[in-house]
């Protein structure tokens, strides 16, 4: 006789809700830590890689110690820029401003405020919203520094900037570290007032 054991498999909208709950809106501010920043390579990164690489094959076919010393401390400065690269992020706090409400057309303007609270520099932070240009800055340490987003406004209600993207390339261009955030801060889009036209030729005459 065999038993075969059922399994009760989690309820599926339970599930996405726990998997999207770190990306829902926020209205308070948020703070980078490490299971928020994502780290890569960039082109320069791989491109790094493949040289060491090949400094390694050629080390080892012809048993040079120079070589090998090269190859070791070129590896040590690449994870000693990755490492960098993430500590660019790590610790930084956003919190969201209060749009201005505009009119259909105009461009909306989301202020954010970044806060360094660690005594360190963070240098060449980019953000941006969506497709748009990023905005670049540097933070000094313990200081903070308010910036603008914008996002084109095409119809009247509210408007969430949606996901942002905070990203550095810093020290060296081999790493590409960058985190996602959704800060609650809907702008008031009113409607495109309508074109003031004068007085029909007709009136105009009976004055």
């Amino acid at each position: 006789m065999s038993i075969i054991g059922t399994v009760s498999w989690p309820n599926k909208s339970l599930v996405l809700r726990k998997l999207l709950r770190r990306d829902s809106s926020v209205a308070g501010p948020i703070t980078l830590d490490r299971r928020r920043i994502y780290i890569l390579p960039t082109r320069s990164g791989f491109v790094f890689a493949l040289m060491l690489l090949a400094m390694l094959l050629g080390a080892v076919n012809y048993q040079n110690s120079l070589a090998f010393v090269l190859t070791f401390l070129l590896t040590g400065l690449a994870l000693v820029s990755m490492f960098h690269t993430f500590r660019n992020l790590h610790g930084l706090t956003l919190r969201a401003g209060h749009p201005t409400p505009v009119f259909a057309g105009e461009p909306a303007r989301f202020n954010i405020h970044i806060e360094n609270s660690i005594g360190r520099h963070r240098f060449t932070l980019n953000l941006k919203l969506k497709k748009q240009s990023p905005v670049t800055l540097d933070v000094s340490p313990f200081d903070g520094q308010w910036l603008v987003l914008t996002l084109p406004s095409h119809k009247r209600g509210l408007l969430n900037p949606g996901r942002i993207t905070v990203s550095t390339r810093f020290p060296l261009g081999l790493f590409y570290a960058w985190s996602y955030i959704h800060l609650s801060m809907p702008c008031l889009i009113y409607p495109q007032p309508a074109v003031q036209r004068g007085l029909p030729p007709e009136l105009l005459d009976r004055q």
